[in-house]
């Protein structure tokens, strides 16, 4: 699923009534309820999207071939924390 949003004249309301729409939960965006297990749902579906489209365009890229021999999940590296920036 390729999610689109075109800001050409829409405001956030309609943005969040087509991100609802596109992941399959239009019946929220209809019925104007929302609980706190609905939400989280909603959330995990978009981060498994998220995370599905990172792995796909990783795993199809001969420039990143390298790279998925060492990474298999999306995450902070921890080196990352140690790299200090030139002053």
């Amino acid at each position: 699923m390729t999610l689109t949003i075109k800001h050409r004249n829409k405001n956030w309301v309609t943005q969040v009534k087509t991100v609802l729409h596109g992941y399959g939960y239009g019946y929220v965006w209809r019925s104007g309820e929302i609980d706190n297990t609905c939400l989280k749902s909603i959330k995990r579906r978009m981060l498994d999207h998220y995370y599905q489209t990172w792995y796909s365009e990783i795993n199809n890229s001969s420039k990143l071939k390298s790279c998925t021999l060492f990474k298999h999940t999306l995450n902070r590296e921890q080196y990352l924390d140690f790299v200090k920036e030139p002053y």
